[in-house]
């Protein structure tokens, strides 16, 4: 008798069907497992929907001052959402019931419904003293918008201090008008001077540049800061009551719609004003300084001034341009810290901070476009009206990128860091999975591209936990174990891909996201779009749903290469049991054994002299505390090949399959 033991799951499954196709560590189906390590396969872990809201059209994570972790979403509709991540410990009950609370502004007008491209740029710092005076707190970045001169919809911060504390903050001037372009301030009036006579302090000055718009007034304040009087926009002078000694060191302010004059303005410096953010596609916050790319500007300089909004007839887009704000200050960007990155025709579509500075990724249009490195410590500053950039431009590598965005959207995660590889991993055009350490970019194994029939999807994410890399494509949900220098692939089960709409061409899983020991992400199953999560390492009670969707077992499938007896391709062996050696729980089932020549997933109909074990319902198994054991099952009989598919239910760790053969007669030895 012979065994053929397959107990090493490190090639991952390769959809492929000859036998001399399959490497000795590959399967033919891993779906609805997890690799724990090379020689353990586990079931999937708990999949559970959280709460019950639905119509989700973009979700990120923001762990708030206090350490409370957060889910932020935005709607179709445009509303804002929050909703306290559920423990891992918790069971789909308790987080179906997780509650989701509707955002509202801090200022301007209450109610927030942002824009039909708005779209999270960036993680931020926010710092707001009507908020949390005196602290900077974590925000997220909402701007828009993916199409030119779409209107006057505001830039927001979400900010959160405490789960209960969580709001919106509108960038927006005195008027409240969106604030999109950054401009200047007045600059400091000169030759203040100050006299007294007779109760009397009169107080003069030259005006100086008016900044970024016409002069509206002038502000008068004692050498202690406080206000003493206010001037007309065409004023040199002014006169307020006091005593001597009021005249020494007053400061005199002028404003326009960028706002007044900062205290510590020096002789003839423009200051940017503070409180904008451009108007972009993609976001960065990179040493201190909010860094934005894909950006909108003002096409005439003379319209910066305040109430005139951006749109098609005023407006330009330079979409391989990037803005930066001033150092620990990223509200404050001054109008010449801009740049631009490779060819005018490209477009950047992502960039990510990395330990050797910042890498960008841009749209492929030609082999100047690519992957770039903007190698420092940080973006650069203004020096005396000149841009002093901090780094070195490096073409990490050209002729490859990411989707670009389009009308319909496209801010998905195509880029994300994976810290447990020191990679950054992204989709390029044809949502082909790729990875680069700054200073190689390989492409990751190729097997999981063929169930991509109909090519790339906009929708197309990924994301990184822990050793894994997870990877969502129409309808699928692709997971890659890292073993240092190569990966394998396994497929996780989603919630019912039978409700999703092939017409829209859009389902699940998209916008990908970590948190807290969980992957979250939205499911499209055409009728609503809700947030699931894989709890990726449940504690407690939770420890119990592992191979569940919301509490109930689904099937989990294991089929084997194609395997042969020897070298000869013409000589038949008979195949008399198969094996199943595994780890179970009281919550396992053994639903199916098959065995055949060849028993490819998705195949038609069942090959000839195909036999099939089929257990309805699941046969389970009250195990032991941490039982291992093997169950063994009639095979087909004589065939050149052998090849077996096992479906299960429930937790288990699935160890091997083993074969048992013995010559070329229908008896056993």
């Amino acid at each position: 008798m012979k065994k053929f033991v397959l107990s090493d799951f490190s090639g991952g499954f390769n959809q492929s069907y000859a036998a001399e196709d399959f490497e000795p560590n590959q399967w033919a189906q891993l779906k609805g497992f997890i690799i724990v390590k090379a020689t353990i396969l586990r079931s999937q872990p708990p999949l559970q929907r959280v709460g019950t809201e639905a119509g989700w059209r973009e979700i990120r994570p923001l762990v708030a001052a206090d350490g409370t972790q957060l889910l932020i979403g935005i709607k179709n509709n445009g509303e804002v959402w929050k909703c306290i991540v559920p423990d891992v410990s918790q069971v789909y009950t308790a987080v179906n019931s997780a509650t989701w609370t509707r955002l509202t502004s801090s200022n301007g007008a209450a109610t927030i419904t942002v824009g039909s491209d708005a779209h999270f740029l960036t993680d931020i710092v926010f710092q707001q003293s009507a908020i949390a005076s005196g602290r900077k707190i974590p925000a997220l970045l909402i701007n828009q918008s993916y199409t030119i001169g779409s209107g006057g919809d505001t830039p927001i911060y979400v900010w959160a201090d405490t789960g209960a504390s969580v709001g919106c903050w509108r960038i927006i001037d005195a008027s409240s008008n969106p604030a999109v372009y950054p401009g200047y301030v007045p600059v400091a009036p000169s030759n203040v001077a100050g006299s007294f006579a007779s109760g009397t302090i009169t107080v003069t000055w030259t005006p100086e540049n008016p900044g970024s718009s016409a002069i509206t007034g002038y502000s008068i304040y004692s050498k202690n800061g406080v206000l003493k009087t206010t001037a007309a926009a065409g004023a040199t002078s002014a006169t307020f009551s006091g005593v001597a000694g009021d005249e020494i060191d007053l400061v005199v302010r002028a404003a326009n719609a960028y706002g007044e004059t900062p205290f510590d303005a020096g002789g003839g410096v423009r200051v940017p004003a503070t409180g904008y953010v451009p108007r972009a596609n993609v976001g960065a916050f990179w040493a201190g300084q909010l860094v934005l790319a894909d950006i909108e500007y003002f096409r005439d300089e003379a319209d910066i001034a305040k109430g005139v909004a951006l749109g098609t007839t005023n407006s330009a887009r330079i979409r391989n341009g990037i803005w930066f704000s001033n150092p620990d200050a990223p509200s404050q960007f001054d109008p010449l810290a801009s740049f631009t990155i490779g060819q005018p025709d490209s477009q950047i579509t992502a960039m990510t901070v990395v330990p050797q500075g910042l890498l960008v990724f841009t749209k492929t249009i030609s082999n100047d476009s690519g992957i770039f490195l903007l190698r420092g410590t940080s973006m650069g500053v203004i020096l005396d009206d000149e841009l002093a950039l901090n780094f070195t431009q490096e073409l990490i590598r050209g002729g490859i990128g990411t989707r670009g965005f389009t009308n319909a959207g496209g801010g998905f995660n195509h880029v994300k860091a994976w810290p447990a590889t020191g990679t950054v991993t992204f989709l390029d055009e044809n949502s082909l999975v790729w990875q680069t350490n700054t200073q190689s970019v390989t492409q990751i194994n190729e097997t999981i591209q063929a169930p991509q029939t109909s090519g790339a999807n906009s929708t197309d994410n990924l994301v990184a936990w822990d050793k894994y890399l997870l990877f969502g494509s129409y309808n699928t949900l692709f997971v890659l174990r890292e073993f240092g220098d190569r990966g394998a692939w396994t497929e996780f089960v989603l919630p019912d891909t039978t409700k999703t709409n092939p017409a829209t061409g859009i389902g699940g899983p998209i916008y990908l996201q970590e948190m807290g020991n969980c992957v979250y992400f939205i499911w499209d199953d055409g009728t609503n779009k809700q947030v699931w999560r894989y709890n990726m390492q449940p504690s407690g009670a939770a420890q119990g749903e592992f191979g569940k969707i919301n509490g109930v077992s689904v099937d989990l499938t294991i089929t084997t290469r194609p395997v042969r007896d020897g070298e000869e391709p013409h000589a038949k062996t008979f195949w008399h049991r198969i094996g199943l050696r595994f780890r179970g729980t009281n919550t396992f089932a053994i639903k199916s054994v098959s065995s055949s020549p060849y028993v490819i997933p998705g195949y038609p109909t069942p090959a000839p002299g195909t036999n099939t074990i089929t257990n309805s319902p699941p046969t389970a198994y009250p195990f032991p505390a941490n039982y291992r054991g093997e169950k063994v099952y009639p095979a087909h009989g004589p065939s050149n090949e052998c090849q077996v598919s096992v479906v299960v239910q429930g937790s288990s760790e699935i160890e091997a399959i083993t074969m048992y053969a013995h010559g070329k007669k229908p008896t056993r030895p």
